[in-house]
């Protein structure tokens, strides 16, 4: 009788197949390191790898990791994250749990819904340590600070509550009620909910540390492509850094890279007639009038500002210089430039223009 128990324990506590183990995604891209928690121990991982129901996905702190989910959303982990798969399942007729949930320990994520948050938004929920976060079909950025939670939207719309009566970590969906706030997709505000307080407030700011980065504009693209190669690197494209940087900022100008919203290009500097006086609005030339400088928070006496070799006009981030560091060599790539390469072995420091530290 005891050695039936202990082979009835012995498999009741087997760890599952490969055939039994849910599979909710696969890794897309990795920069540096990161890797699942499982209970087999931490498990680096790499593009093609498959993400586990129930994964604890961490990136170091200057790594990232963007995920193709099953339904084709899209995960993308920043720096130094810390992301729990609690639940990622079509629902069914008669599994009242069934959904996506998630739960940011630490760090930054950026959600794209796949089919079923698209199909029912009312079983998905991200939760944080201080918030939580339901959809309306939705692409959006979140981070997790030590005394509050930001979160900014670029498509769609998300709700944000503190955890009360009302909005328990329990349950799926967006919360309801007088705490709970709705935010818009906007370009220059952002939603904070801060430790303390009763509800989240929407901050008129550009969320610049919330923004989508070219590497996950890059990963994106792989995944909308439908020939895109598992290894993360875009087909007949080597990895040739070195000849593809520009040699000076005017070599990058060719090269066609989305423009920020509400900007029009102009083929020549708007003039204003003041009396006997003009005024040229655009002084450094680059396509932008002064008011359009001021509302960007760009240079408006310097054609790039963040000098990353592309005019402010046609530099989605005018104002954020992206750095790439290829061992010890440093280069300014724009991210036109920067979607035709593999990055698992870039390091990306991203300096604000004005800092001391660019040159």
């Amino acid at each position: 009788m005891r050695l039936i128990f202990l082979l009835l324990l012995l498999f009741s506590t087997a760890p599952l197949s490969a055939s039994e183990v849910q599979v909710v995604g696969e890794v897309l891209f990795v920069s540096q390191h990161a890797w699942a928690e499982r209970a087999e121990g931490a498990i680096p991982l790499k593009p093609g790898d498959a993400i586990r129901l129930g994964d604890i996905l961490e990136t170091a702190p200057n790594a990232q990791l963007h995920l193709k989910m099953i339904d084709h959303g899209f995960l993308a982990l920043r720096p130094g994250t810390r992301l729990h798969i609690r639940d990622y399942r079509p629902p069914v007729a008669d599994d009242d749990s069934a959904g996506i949930k998630l739960e940011l320990l630490q760090g930054a994520l950026r959600s794209i819904t796949g089919h079923i948050g698209e199909a029912q938004k009312e079983r998905f929920r991200l939760n944080t340590p201080l918030a939580a976060i339901g959809i309306r079909g939705t692409d959006f950025s979140v981070n997790v600070l030590p005394d509050s939670v930001q979160a900014s939207v670029f498509k769609g719309m998300i709700s944000m509550s503190p955890f009360v009566s009302t909005c328990l970590r329990e349950t799926l969906g967006p919360c309801l009620g007088e705490q709970a706030v709705l935010a818009a997709a906007s370009l220059d505000t952002y939603i904070e909910l801060r430790a303390g307080a009763d509800r989240p407030s929407i901050i008129h700011t550009l969320p610049l540390d919330l923004q989508p980065t070219p590497e996950e504009e890059h990963s994106r693209r792989l995944l909308l492509s439908t020939d895109a190669p598992a290894n993360g690197q875009a087909p007949g494209l080597p990895f040739t850094l070195a000849v593809q940087v520009p040699s000076s900022p005017s070599s990058a100008t060719t090269f066609e890279t989305p423009r920020p919203q509400g900007i029009l290009p102009s083929a020549s500097p708007s003039i204003i007639t003041l009396g006997e006086h003009k005024l040229s609005l655009d002084r450094d030339l680059d396509g932008l009038d002064a008011l359009q400088e001021q509302s960007l928070g760009t240079n408006p006496f310097q054609q790039d500002t963040d000098a990353d070799g592309l005019p402010d006009a046609h530099d989605p981030r005018p104002t954020l210089s992206d750095r790439y560091r290829l061992g010890s060599t440093s280069y300014l790539l724009p991210p036109a430039q920067l979607s035709l390469f593999r990055l698992d072995n870039i390091q990306i420091e991203r300096i604000p223009w004005g800092s001391p530290s660019l040159d």
